[in-house]
């Protein structure tokens, strides 16, 4: 959130906590790379689960997706209240029951991986330190088991703040150009308006 009260954008304000570091950086002496930052900034992996009202648990709906990939392919069709297509299935929007929206730096099989490896590394110990054999499912091999995942943060409420079908700001820049009264008070006024939504856009997700 800025000092004016608004909520930035995700890849803002992760910018500015690693200009925070750069700045950290140079008062100690310390070397620092602009390189580190667009890396560290483009290797957020998004990963979108849902759960329809006939489902009783979350399932994985797109995973390892860009920003740009997260916007077009969800968050846009959430926000003008339309179905998701994805690989040839629809999920309808008045269907889902919930959505989660998860952020990552690894891909979603690195993370699982590492929980398979983590959690069989815990048995192993179990094993010899406790001289128990462990039954049960192993960790893993699910990919909703990356929800609640300490690798991962959930970014739900700042993609989806609002109920769907509210619009999102390209639409409502669309808008724009077919209602009278924007016509009515000129060229001016409407650059104005288009420039208000398009920093919304950029400036809170």
């Amino acid at each position: 959130m800025n000092r004016a009260g608004h909520h930035l954008h995700p890849l803002v304000s992760r910018h500015r906590r690693l200009l925070d570091r750069r700045d950290s950086c140079e008062q100690d002496q310390v070397p620092f790379s602009y390189g580190f930052v667009i890396r560290h900034m483009a290797s957020n992996q998004f990963h979108v689960f849902v759960r329809s009202k006939s489902e009783q648990e979350d399932r994985e709906l797109l995973c390892d997706l860009s920003e740009q990939d997260l916007r077009l392919k969800v968050v846009n069709s959430y926000k003008d209240g339309k179905d998701i297509y994805v690989g040839g299935r629809i999920t309808r929007l008045a269907d889902i029951a919930h959505i989660t929206i998860l952020r990552s730096e690894m891909s979603a099989k690195e993370m699982l991986n590492k929980m398979a490896a983590d959690h069989q590394a815990e048995i192993e110990r179990i094993k010899r330190d406790e001289g128990k054999n462990v039954i049960g499912s192993y960790r893993g091999s699910k990919s909703n088991e990356l929800i609640g995942c300490e690798l991962c943060a959930n970014v739900t409420e700042q993609w989806l703040g609002e109920a769907p079908g509210g619009g999102s700001d390209w639409t409502k820049i669309k808008k724009l150009f077919h209602n009278p009264w924007v016509v009515r008070i000129g060229g001016g006024g409407l650059l104005y308006a288009i420039g208000v939504l398009t920093a919304k856009h950029w400036g809170g997700g």
